[in-house]
């Protein structure tokens, strides 16, 4: 029995488990687990660390555990974790930024793509309907297009670069860049962005700000020929706006990889429409960058366990003790 315990919402890269085990017991949450039921569970086990991927951490559960030293985010979006409460309560966040930047701007480039070919229609129409329609749907170039970034951070850049083969125009809004990088026209207003693009990419983080940041009067000042592509937070985008506009070709398609609720539910209205690609999340969770994560939140936990927190690199706090 070891004297430290690390609890574990989701499965993580199995050999970052084994590394977290020579020093702690690890504990996984059970899937479907109720609040309450994992508060007891917290109570019971006095844990040193939680290690998130999935789940609400709120101030409940924060609360709860009293022996707490940090909480590590696998992953990039902090969300669903209170970290008010954790500033309170002087608890450490730390994530891992630089794990999968590039599994996501990759996978964005595969929706826009995919999206802009008609690949998903047309493999509809011969592996469901079985018609040899060639002509049913119009494809477009991406070749001399413009790509409107929505948050120009470690996936917008890497987006970027990904894009300079195709010889793209890229603008983006990032209200916290005063400097405009090499290759990108910063645009001071999302208004301008949303006319101009054929493509919005959105790689900004869910925010009081920035929830529902695209609705019915964003998605009217797109070109109807345009795509929306979010890889970034659901509630970025107001979903039943973006409905009505898919169903009325306001806007020619969209490609989603996260969503408001999570899992999808059953009657989820996305799931009637034909010009959209809807993936469940995981655009961040190629096997590199799922290693990659393990890997850098192992890195973070033996740390803090060992009592060399001043070792953990900059890069890896969200959110140091104050």
């Amino acid at each position: 029995m070891s004297k430290y315990n690390v609890l574990l919402t989701a499965p993580i890269y199995e050999e970052a488990i084994n590394r977290i085990k020579t020093k702690a017991d690890v504990h996984l949450v059970p899937k479907g687990i109720k609040e309450e039921e994992m508060i007891d569970l917290i109570k019971k086990i006095n844990f040193d660390l939680f290690v998130v991927r999935v789940g609400k951490i709120n101030s409940k559960v924060i609360n709860s555990a009293t022996n707490l030293k940090a909480i590590i985010k696998h992953g990039v979006g902090v969300d669903n974790i209170d970290i008010e409460e954790a500033k309170k309560q002087h608890i450490p966040v730390f994530y891992t930024p630089t794990a999968n930047f590039e599994s996501v701007a990759e996978h964005a480039l595969a929706l826009i793509m995919t999206l802009m070919k008609q690949v998903n229609r047309y493999d509809q129409e011969l592996k469901v309907n079985k018609q040899w329609n060639q002509g049913k749907y119009q494809a477009t170039e991406l070749n001399g297009k413009t790509v409107g970034l929505i948050g120009l951070g470690r996936i917008g850049r890497r987006l970027t670069e990904l894009l300079n083969p195709f010889r793209v125009k890229v603008l983006a809004y990032d209200p916290f860049l005063t400097k405009e990088p090499e290759n990108i026209k910063l645009v001071q207003s999302l208004d301008r962005l949303l006319e101009e693009s054929d493509v919005v990419s959105i790689h900004c983080p869910l925010t009081e700000q920035t929830e529902k940041l695209i609705s019915t009067n964003e998605l009217k000042k797109m070109k109807k020929s345009a795509y929306l592509i979010n890889t970034a937070r659901g509630a970025i985008i107001d979903q039943e706006a973006l409905v009505k506009a898919l169903e009325s070709d306001e806007i020619a398609g969209a490609g989603l990889d996260t969503f408001p609720q999570e899992p999808l539910p059953t009657d989820c209205p996305l799931f009637n429409l034909n010009n959209i690609i809807i993936t469940p999340h995981i655009a961040g969770t190629a096997l590199e960058s799922y290693m990659r994560m393990g890997e850098q939140v192992a890195d973070i936990a033996l740390k803090v366990l060992e009592n060399r927190i001043s070792e953990i690199p900059n890069e890896n706090y969200f959110h140091q003790i104050s």
